[in-house]
Order: structure tokens, then C-alpha cells, then sequence
């Protein structure tokens, strides 16, 4: 069983609540995912967990856990994302 890899996505299209609400859809439903936006990875797995992966600032955030979303702080701006501060409800 492999991972299924999602569409690329364009960076003025990409809305981080958004993809991080999508991979844990997929966390939800144990349906392995993996999509990357520049730096960031978001990933999912047949055991329902999810993972948000950001290995420039060596940062890494649970999003679901045996297919239950987890609360998740971040803040998107323009330009970056910080440190995960705003609770993200999808």
C-alpha cells in the first residue's frame, strides 16, 4: 500500500487552513496523502494520523491522530507562516 501524493499546488492559490484541513479529511477517513508547498510538507496516514512539516524552521505539528483532528495554532500572512498561533477549526 502506498502513500497517494496530492495535486501541485500554484503558491497564490495555496491557503494553509486549507490544505491542513484537507489532510486531515484524509486522516479521518486512514487515507494516506502527501503534498508539499515549498518548504511545507502535510502529510496523512492509514492509521488516521497527520502531520504538518516544516523543516526550514525545524517545526512539526501533530494535525490528526487516530483520524481525530487536532486543534492547530498558526498564523498565515502573505508572505509566511508563524509559529502556529491562530486555532484553526475546519
Amino acid at each position: 500500500m502506498g502513500v497517494a501524493s496530492g495535486p501541485q499546488i500554484d503558491g497564490k492559490d495555496f491557503h494553509l487552513a486549507d490544505e491542513i484541513c484537507h489532510i486531515q479529511r484524509r486522516a479521518a477517513e486512514h487515507n494516506g496523502r502527501f503534498v508539499t508547498v515549498g518548504s511545507l510538507a502535510l502529510f496523512s496516514t492509514y492509521t488516521g494520523d497527520a502531520w504538518l512539516l516544516d523543516p526550514g524552521e525545524h517545526l512539526a505539528a501533530r494535525l490528526a491522530r487516530d483520524g481525530d483532528p487536532e486543534d492547530v495554532y498558526f498564523e498565515e500572512t502573505d508572505t509566511q507562516f508563524a509559529n502556529f498561533l491562530n486555532l484553526l477549526t475546519c
